[in-house]
């Protein structure tokens, strides 16, 4: 929080402060005895195309694969967002028996380990990107449901959503439509990559509310997926091209807007995820192999070392979880109440 903080102005970030703890407070119900931890917990939340109405979470430091608090409803292909290091947002996705977009957007509450329902977006999507400048969120393009209601359509809007205010606001639509995109934020701008079977990359500046076409990748990709890294580079990961070929990794610098470099992945990997933590980066799930099958192989490296090679992991992504992962770095922190596992 203390970034977020540091970003806004001085009421605002009163406010934003105000308003974490009043929910704390509000969600330490009589009845519910939560254990305290007073150690700092980094967990990376996940969840993909499998329906549920649970969220898995990864710890890297003790390798437990824990889920989150029930959703009140199951939800497939979600958008989800941390904001201010601790704030977990779950948005849209595909739920009901038909599996159609859904507008609903909810917040996790880990002194409760449950979810609190926020105001729904102005749009119903699922595969949507997401990105975070300034505790803001916005949820980029995605899939919709058609104007006749009768099918689904690709779409090119964009919203913005205020943690403090509760509400949901459209920004500049998109270029061009884009689907199951992966976004970066860097310098208050996103970055937005393989929505599209292109090497073209997309950038909002939020400031400005534009968006322009910058220097792409040095490999069109579709399904690839992004993380930006503790010194401002973005790590682009895996994907396909034209062919349906598995790629491998590139190095995205947003001030030069350019590709700079690849990276080796093995095995490579389309529709997976890829986190930081601290100076590590993890690689989490995905389709892979010659067939496309389940990748549930967790890898990990220091930034430093990403030419050297990664480190296979001990523990798995649950082999019906690999597939169009999302994910994000969640801290639970020194006097939070959370719901630990037994």
């Amino acid at each position: 929080m203390a970034a977020v903080l540091a970003e806004l102005g001085g009421n605002d970030a009163a406010v934003l402060r105000d308003r974490v703890l009043q929910v704390r407070e509000q969600h330490e119900t009589a009845g519910y005895k939560p254990r305290l931890s007073y150690d700092t917990l980094q967990v990376i939340a996940f969840c993909g195309t499998l329906r549920s109405s649970t969220i898995m979470c990864f710890a890297p430091s003790t390798g437990a694969m824990v889920s989150l608090g029930e959703l009140p409803i199951s939800v497939s292909a979600a958008s989800i967002a941390v904001v201010g290091q601790r704030d977990l947002y779950v948005c849209g996705g595909q739920a009901g028996l038909n599996a159609r977009p859904t507008d609903k957007v909810f917040l996790y509450i880990s002194a409760q380990n449950g979810w609190q329902e926020m105001q729904p977006m102005q749009t119903a999507r699922a595969e949507a990107g997401i990105g975070v400048v300034d505790g803001f969120v916005f949820v980029v393009g995605g899939v919709g449901i058609s104007a006749n209601g009768m099918g689904l359509t690709e779409l090119d809007s964009v919203e913005r959503f205020d943690p403090i205010h509760n509400e949901w606001n459209y920004v500049s639509s998109l270029p061009v439509a884009q689907t199951s995109c992966a976004v970066a934020v860097h310098s208050r701008q996103l970055f937005v990559f393989g929505g599209q079977l292109t090497s073209s990359v997309l950038l909002y500046d939020v400031a400005a509310n534009a968006w322009s076409e910058v220097a792409g990748l040095a490999s069109p990709r579709i399904g690839c997926s992004v993380c930006a890294g503790s010194s401002g580079l973005i790590y682009v990961m895996g994907g396909t091209d034209s062919r349906a070929r598995l790629v491998a990794g590139e190095i995205y610098d947003p001030l030069q807007k350019k590709s700079v470099r690849g990276f080796a992945v093995s095995p490579l990997r389309t529709r997976g995820a890829i986190a930081r933590v601290g100076t590590r980066l993890y690689m989490l799930g995905g389709q892979s192999t010659a067939r496309h099958g389940p990748g549930t192989e967790i890898q990990w490296c220091e930034e430093t070392d990403i030419d050297i090679g990664w480190t296979l992991h001990d523990s798995h992504i649950p082999a019906d979880r690999c597939d169009g992962l999302q994910c994000s770095a969640l801290i639970l922190s020194n006097g939070c109440a959370v719901l630990l596992p037994k």
